[in-house]
């Protein structure tokens, strides 16, 4: 059996550790928080979590997924279905960015809906007008 004084020393090692859990580290020790913390789950080791596209990525995920099948990758519409060619200079005089954005949101003829955030329809109506071919 243990003694008396072991006992008593054994103890209060005891509470001084678990009275100093509650605490958190001094200032000095704290290491600064970066975006790479929040990566990966806690125990996953299978990379980082994949994130949303955004900015000019959103639009070109959008041209790609839901525009190039008609119009093509290069706005000049692939032939199969009647749609105008974005590089034409008279076809981009034609159109207000307000009527693109319109036709975008609402369809036109053949062309669906396409219920997107208005931010996105204004990037769609900017690559739109990229697509115009230099006047000489």
């Amino acid at each position: 059996m243990l003694s008396r004084p072991v006992l008593v020393a054994f103890f209060a090692l005891c509470f001084v550790a678990v009275a100093g859990c509650d605490k958190a580290p001094p200032v000095s020790q704290a290491t600064p928080w970066s975006p790479a913390d929040h990566e990966r789950l806690p125990g996953e080791d299978d990379g980082p979590v994949e994130r949303a596209p955004s900015g000019g990525a959103v639009v070109e995920l959008v041209w790609a997924q839901r525009c190039v099948g008609c119009h093509a990758a290069n706005g000049q519409g692939n032939g199969s279905a009647p749609v105008p060619n974005f590089s034409a200079d008279a076809w981009q005089k034609s159109r207000s960015n307000a009527e693109l954005a319109a036709s975008i949101a609402k369809g036109r003829g053949a062309m669906p809906k396409f219920d997107l955030p208005a931010s996105v329809v204004d990037a769609l109506v900017a690559k739109v007008r990229s697509f115009a071919e230099p006047s000489p």
